[in-house]
């Protein structure tokens, strides 16, 4: 949500908007946008904190994408 405090309200709004919502929608001609999320939902589904912890809670990462600041087509 991106803030340190979000009004009760809208934090509902805003999940409801994120849960209601497609991969991609609104937002399919970021370069990588896609990639880039997949890459993000397999490090969550992979992560596992005992190994967290063990390597000096350092993240190991499967991979990057490059980002940059993109101004959205007519």
């Amino acid at each position: 949500m991106g803030a340190f405090y979000v009004a009760p309200q809208m934090g509902c709004d805003i999940a409801d908007a994120y849960l209601g919502a497609e991969l991609g929608s609104g937002y399919e001609w970021w370069h990588n946008f896609y990639e880039f999320h997949k890459l993000a939902i397999d490090e969550l589904e992979s992560f596992d904190y005992d190994t967290y912890k063990a390597n000096g809670f350092r993240l190991e990462h499967l991979g990057d994408y490059p980002l940059t600041l993109e101004t959205k087509p007519d």
